[in-house]
């Protein structure tokens, strides 16, 4: 499956959802930010980070990879989308971030109609705030949400599937409960675009 996380804003969370993404899934990640940390959080060889204009030679469609793309304008991306099983357009509840999403969703849209678009750090009321104004101006693509937590950030030092982190313990499936659910819907809703 080939899933591309996609954003023409940066700071809206499209690395760390790709991180989730690739730790539950196991996919690999191809990235175009040079200075992203994803690939510390990885083991070797499960990072690329590409450089201006490289795509890798040829995409295996039986792996699971995930491109980190965005953040700036870059031709690669209506290649990406034209191929994508699953395009992933982060965003966060704040005016001037959904309007970059929105554009971002009809320029998508163009290429493919496997969009989902997932609120990240969202708060109470988010999901439902983000999905109508989504619904209203850009069409309607399924919106979920990863809500805030410590836990993410965490990730980058401790890197460990939410799933894994869940079955350690009855206090962790406690803590992480909300979190793992939330992912677990990302991911299966990811794969079930990607089938559709």
């Amino acid at each position: 499956m080939i899933s591309v996380m996609l954003s023409a804003k940066g700071g809206v969370g499209k690395t760390t959802l790709a991180l989730v993404a690739a730790l539950e899934t196991g996919a690999g990640i191809f990235t175009n930010d040079l200075f992203s940390p994803i690939d510390k959080a990885l083991p070797p060889g499960r990072c690329v980070k590409l450089k201006p204009g490289q795509m890798p030679k040829t995409l295996d469609r039986k792996r699971k990879i995930i491109f980190d793309f965005g953040g700036y304008a870059d031709r690669r991306m209506i290649g990406l989308m034209k191929v994508a099983d699953v395009v992933v357009i982060p965003t966060v509840n704040a005016f001037a971030d959904l309007q970059v999403t929105i554009r971002t969703i009809r320029q998508v849209a163009q290429h493919t109609s496997k969009i989902l678009v997932v609120v990240n750090r969202a708060k109470p009321g988010d999901l439902d705030k983000v999905r109508a104004i989504i619904h209203e101006m850009a069409g309607k693509y399924p919106v979920l949400e990863l809500k805030t937590s410590k836990a993410l950030a965490r990730l980058y030092k401790h890197p460990k599937p939410v799933s894994a982190l869940v079955a350690e313990s009855p206090l962790n499936a406690y803590v992480y409960g909300d979190l793992h659910r939330q992912v677990t819907a990302i991911i299966t809703a990811m794969s079930a675009i990607a089938t559709s």
